[in-house]
C-alpha cells in the first residue's frame, strides 16, 4: 500500500485571487496554498522596492514577520523592451488604478501603436523565506504584443500577449495550456524541486 503524502502549506504573500488560482492549479495535490486573506490583520504591504526580486521579499519578509512561517511571495510583470522595460515592475497599476486591466492594455497599447518591434516577456520572480534563509526562483515566458486584444480567459495582459511558437493570446487559451508554459509555472517548479531535497 502505497502511503499518501502528508499536505504541506504554504503561505503566499498575495491577495490576487487569479495568482492564488492559477497557483493552486500548479501545484501537487498535497501542498495547500494560502494567501494573504488569511491575515486580514495583516498590515497593508507597500511594495516600494526598485526591482522584482526587491519587492518579492518585501512581501515575504512582512509575512514572515507576522506568522513566523516559512513563507513565499512572488512579483511579476510584463517587460517590452521597445518602451525601455515598461511597464515592468508597474504592470499591475501602469495606468494609474492597482488591477485595472482594461485601463493598463489601453495604455500599453496606445504607447506600442506606431511600434512595430512588439518582442515582449512576463517575468516571474518567488522569493521563499524559511529557517534555512532566503531564496529566490525565477522564470520568464518570451512571446510578442498583438496589436488589439484576443480572447476571454486569463487575466491582466493574458489578452495582447502571445507566447512564441502560439497561435493565439494567454486570453485564448485554457488555464492548464497556459501553465505548461507561463513564466510562474517556471518559477514555481524551481520552487517546488527545491522544496523536495
Amino acid at each position: 500500500m502505497v502511503k499518501s503524502q502528508a499536505t504541506r502549506t504554504l503561505l503566499f504573500a498575495t491577495a490576487n485571487q487569479h495568482k492564488l488560482a492559477e497557483l493552486r492549479e500548479m501545484v501537487p495535490a498535497h501542498i495547500r496554498i494560502v494567501g494573504l486573506d488569511a491575515y486580514p490583520e495583516l498590515p497593508d504591504i507597500i511594495e516600494d522596492g526598485s526591482t522584482f526580486r526587491e519587492n518579492a521579499y518585501i512581501k515575504a519578509a512582512t509575512l514572515r514577520t507576522h506568522t513566523g512561517l516559512e513563507c513565499m511571495a512572488e512579483d511579476s510583470g510584463l517587460i517590452v523592451p521597445a518602451l525601455d522595460g515598461m511597464p515592468g515592475i508597474y504592470s499591475a497599476r501602469y495606468a494609474g488604478t492597482h488591477g485595472d486591466a482594461r485601463a493598463n492594455i489601453a495604455k500599453l497599447l496606445t504607447e506600442m501603436s506606431q511600434i512595430d518591434e512588439r518582442s515582449a516577456h512576463f517575468h516571474s520572480c518567488i522569493c521563499r523565506i524559511s529557517d534555512k534563509g532566503i531564496s529566490y526562483y525565477e522564470g520568464d515566458c518570451h512571446g510578442v504584443i498583438l496589436r488589439e486584444p484576443q480572447g476571454s480567459e486569463g487575466f491582466g495582459y493574458d489578452p495582447v500577449f502571445r507566447g512564441l511558437g502560439y497561435d493565439d493570446s494567454f486570453a485564448c487559451m485554457t488555464q492548464a495550456a497556459k501553465n505548461a508554459i507561463s513564466h510562474r509555472s517556471i518559477s514555481l517548479a524551481a520552487l517546488l524541486a527545491d522544496l523536495q531535497d
